[in-house]
């Protein structure tokens, strides 16, 4: 057995396999389980942020298993998925798998934590048929200020969509 503190019993050269993202930083330990990511807007194959998605697995096709409200909102015109199961339609999107670190680079990107950012939180889909959960973007009902459409079925990959400059 090596001693306490040489490198064969401390390796700080290679992170361990599962790493627990500060909750300081993300609202959510994003390694925690295997639930794949519903995506309903921009993030969508052929939308305008498919190419910011981190390595991933297409899994089909997938529909909310409650009504909820979609909008095109805000003045960059993005898609808000609000969190009021039961109210506007059963909401079309795709399905994917992403690997922890995918979904914490991800939950940067939509700002999780931050005042305008979107919630990372757990829903039912439809999936080939079966009801399962999955992650999916949301905010909170009264965070939009400007709603240009909705509610809707489907992200209608508006023209008018405007990324933020920082990304």
């Amino acid at each position: 057995m090596a001693p306490s503190g040489s490198p064969a019993a401390c390796n700080t050269s290679h992170p361990p396999a599962t790493r627990r993202i500060s909750p300081r930083r993300f609202a959510i330990d994003t390694t925690a389980d295997d639930r794949p990511l519903f995506v309903y807007g921009t993030l969508r194959r052929g939308r305008a942020n498919e190419r910011h998605l981190p390595p991933h697995r297409f899994l089909g096709s997938a529909i909310t298993a409650e009504p909820r409200p979609l909008y095109v909102a805000h003045d960059r015109f993005v898609p808000v998925l609000v969190d009021d199961p039961g109210v506007g339609h059963p909401v079309e999107g795709d399905l994917i798998e992403v690997a922890g670190p995918g979904l914490a680079f991800l939950d940067a990107f939509e700002g999780v934590g931050h005042p305008e950012g979107y919630r990372r939180t757990v829903i039912g889909v439809i999936h080939e048929g079966s009801e399962r959960e999955a992650w999916a973007y949301v905010k909170e009902p009264g965070a939009i200020d400007v709603a240009h459409a909705g509610p809707l079925r489907s992200y209608p990959a508006d023209d008018r969509y405007r990324p933020p400059a920082d990304r």
